[in-house]
């Protein structure tokens, strides 16, 4: 039984290497599209975000190629879907490689993420830009072929503490986990703020950015108005208004016939930071030199402000909203932004 399982396993970890040569090898010549690769959860539970990520990786690249590609050459979007889930996500990257992309940009689950960059690591350290995958493990690995545009997990928990302590002057902090998947954790969440409101505690209820939802509005109702409910998060494309997003935002609702996603503007700006890689990198699509490229990148005014990354693979600095529900029908808006290192009332 171990010699079965040791023999799978050789065969297995074969395999993937051997789809990772055929798939680095067709686009690394110095004619034809570029391809990209885009993952995500394009059905099920969190097939909305998914797509919103998908749409926003091939606008982005439409702008790209409508201002001349990359030194001539096109990009083109290949996506495959991973559903939120760790094998499909390695069945995903797995077929793009043999579909011969230079790099994914998209991600929304960490669950299928982190798989996904060890199949890309594995198989030549080919790019992958997430979007939305925030756990720190994804940028801790070690790799030097990845790449966040969201902030982790472990950022924002400070500045959650420093919300509770500095703004809602918080003497004591009870923490709650459901230690359930996300979908389910939104509806707990959703659940819990309606609870609060019939049981008017004395204790204030602050969530993070899992619960900036619309589903969470749409189970929850007016109970997120209660001025003692409130939720910190990062920027999320509706929170964004600078020049660059509220462009993206229009063309978006044109094109799709509806806003884009919460993190649309994360996908569209880390297609745009691959797109100046390759420019920088003189078109060359070979991925230990991309990956430098990528490095050393810095773009001053994308949807989300200025994307540059340190030696991990992260964005430095991130910021942090502090939103509330208001109107009838409820929507999140801002009440605070913490901007190094303090928070400040939102203009």
């Amino acid at each position: 039984m171990i010699k079965r399982r040791l023999l799978a396993t050789s065969l297995a970890t074969l395999a993937v290497l051997v789809i990772g040569a055929c798939g680095s090898s067709s686009t690394g010549g110095a004619g034809g599209v570029i391809k990209v690769g885009i993952t995500g959860p394009f059905t099920g539970a969190y097939a909305d975000p998914g797509s919103a990520i998908r749409n926003a990786g091939e606008l982005a690249i439409e702008d790209i190629n409508s201002a001349g590609g990359i030194n001539g050459r096109m990009l083109q979007a290949v996506a495959q879907d991973d559903a939120c889930d760790a094998q499909q996500g390695t069945q995903a990257a797995e077929k793009l490689l043999t579909l011969g992309i230079v790099a994914i940009v998209g991600g929304y689950c960490s669950g299928a993420s982190i798989p996904e960059s060890d199949i890309l690591h594995r198989s030549g350290d080919l790019p992958f830009i997430t979007a939305a995958s925030s756990n720190p493990k994804f940028t801790e690995q070690g790799y030097d072929n990845v790449f966040r545009m969201v902030s982790r997990d472990d950022a924002e928990a400070p500045a959650d503490v420093s919300f509770m302590k500095d703004w809602l002057k918080a003497k004591s902090i009870a923490i709650m986990h459901d230690n359930t998947t996300y979908a389910k954790g939104v509806a707990d969440s959703a659940m819990l703020a309606k609870e609060y409101v019939q049981l008017s505690p004395k204790y204030k209820l602050n969530g993070d950015s899992a619960d900036v939802d619309p589903s969470v509005i749409k189970v929850a109702g007016s109970a997120l108005t209660n001025p003692n409910i409130t939720i910190n998060t990062l920027p999320t494309t509706e929170f964004i208004h600078n020049a660059s997003n509220d462009a993206f935002t229009a063309k978006y609702k044109q094109k799709y016939g509806a806003p884009p996603g919460d993190y649309s503007s994360y996908e569209y700006d880390g297609m745009q930071a691959l797109a100046q890689a390759l420019k920088d990198n003189g078109g060359n699509t070979d991925a230990k030199s991309l990956n430098t490229a990528l490095h050393a990148v810095s773009l001053a005014q994308g949807t989300t402000g200025s994307v540059k990354f340190d030696s991990k693979g992260d964005r430095p600095a991130p910021l942090f909203l502090a939103v509330h529900a208001t109107g009838d029908p409820p929507t999140f808006s801002p009440i605070a932004i913490r901007q190094n290192g303090a928070w400040v009332a939102s203009s």
